[in-house]
C-alpha cells in the first residue's frame, strides 16, 4: 500500500523521480480526488482487475485453486518467491525433487565442513528441463537436518545466499546407463565430497555412486555409511555385531575401488543405532570410520 499524501510529496521534492498507479488510496469514495494525479511525472491507469462483484468471486477461485494445487503437489502457479511449475512438468519433476533432496539430507550428515560450493550436475531427459524446483529441493534437504529453522523451497536458497554457498547448475543430454541422473559435487574448501542418484522402477530413488565408489543404496530412513578394508569377513563382522546389539539390518549395499583396496557399506537399519554401538563398530579392525544418518524427507 502507497500513502499517496508521502508520495506526492516525495515526487515534488524530487526524491521519487516519479510513479506509475493502478490502485488507488480511496477509489471507492467519489468524488475521486488523489494528489498524485495531476503530477506530471505520475501515471495513472484504471483499476480494471476484480473490480466487479463476477471477478471478484472469480479471482477468489483461482486463488483457492492455485493454492490447492500447490498444496496437493500438482505444480506452482503465479508464484513470487519459488519456481513457477505447471501440473505436468511437476508430475515428470516431483520423483526427482524426492530424490534430490534426499542426496542433500544425506550428504550434508556426511561433511564435517562447512560447505562453500555446490554443483549439481543434470544429465539425461532431465537435462531439456527447468530443474529450479529441483535444485531448491537439494538445498531444503541440505539444511534441514542441521538448522533449527524451518527450510521450505521458499527459503532455501536465500539461506544458500546467506552462507555464501555458490551454487552451479549444469546440463547434459549425453547417453548412459540411466535414463536420468543427478550428479552433486559438494566443495568444502579442503575436500570435494562427490554423490550421485537415480530414479529405478516406479520412480524409486536410488545412490549409485558416493565419492568414487559405485553403490546400488536406497535413500530412507536410519543408515549406517561405513568406510572400510576390502578383506574377508569385514561385512560378516559388521552384520554380527549389529545383530548382538538388537540392530536389524534391512538393505545393504557394498563398493570397492579395487580388490583389497578402501570399500564402502551402505546399511539401512529399521531402528537408531546408539552411540555406544556405533563406538564398537569403529573400533574393529578394518573398520575406518562409521557415520549415522537419518534420511529427513
Amino acid at each position: 500500500m502507497i500513502d499517496e499524501e508521502a508520495l506526492a510529496k516525495n515526487i515534488k521534492s524530487g526524491k521519487v523521480l516519479g510513479a506509475a498507479l493502478d490502485v488507488y488510496e480511496a477509489e471507492s469514495k467519489p468524488p475521486f480526488n488523489s494528489p498524485v494525479i495531476n503530477l506530471e511525472n505520475v501515471i495513472t491507469t484504471p483499476h480494471l482487475g476484480a473490480s466487479t462483484e463476477e471477478a471478484q468471486v472469480n479471482v477468489a477461485i483461482d486463488i483457492a485453486r492455485t493454492v490447492s494445487n500447490a498444496l496437493l503437489g500438482k505444480g506452482f502457479r503465479n508464484a513470487a518467491n519459488v519456481p513457477a511449475m505447471e501440473e505436468e512438468a511437476m508430475k515428470i519433476l516431483a520423483p526427482f525433487v524426492n530424490l534430490a533432496e534426499r542426496l542433500g539430507s544425506i550428504q550434508t550428515q556426511l561433511i564435517d565442513e562447512p560447505i562453500k560450493a555446490i554443483t549439481v550436475k543434470y544429465i539425461g531427459e532431465i537435462a531439456e528441463m527447468d530443474v529450479d524446483v529441483v535444485t531448491c529441493a537439494l538445498m531444503k534437504g541440505i539444511f534441514n537436518p542441521i538448522l533449527d529453522e524451518q527450510v521450505n523451497y521458499v527459503n532455501a536458497m536465500l539461506i544458500a545466499k546467506e552462507r555464501s554457498i555458490r551454487i552451479t547448475e549444469k546440463k547434459t543430454s549425453q547417453i548412459t546407463d540411466f535414463a536420468n541422473l543427478i550428479s552433486i559435487e559438494f566443495d568444502t574448501g579442503k575436500k570435494k565430497h562427490f554423490i550421485m542418484g537415480t530414479l529405478f522402477a516406479n520412480k524409486d530413488p536410488r545412490i549409485i555412486k558416493m565419492d568414487k565408489f559405485y553403490v546400488e543404496a536406497i535413500p530412507d530412513g536410519y543408515m549406517l555409511v561405513i568406510a572400510n578394508n576390502d578383506v574377508p569377513g569385514v561385512v560378516g563382522k559388521i552384520g554380527m555385531l549389529l545383530g548382538e546389539c538388537g540392530i536389524n539390518i534391512a538393505e545393504m549395499s557394498f563398493g570397492r575401488e579395487k580388490k583389497t583396496g578402501e570399500a564402502i557399506s551402505l546399511l539401512n537399519v529399521d531402528s537408531e543405532v546408539p552411540k555406544d554401538v556405533l563406538l564398537k563398530l569403529k573400533t574393529e579392525k578394518d573398520i575406518n570410520d562409521v557415520k549415522q544418518v537419518k534420511v529427513m524427507v
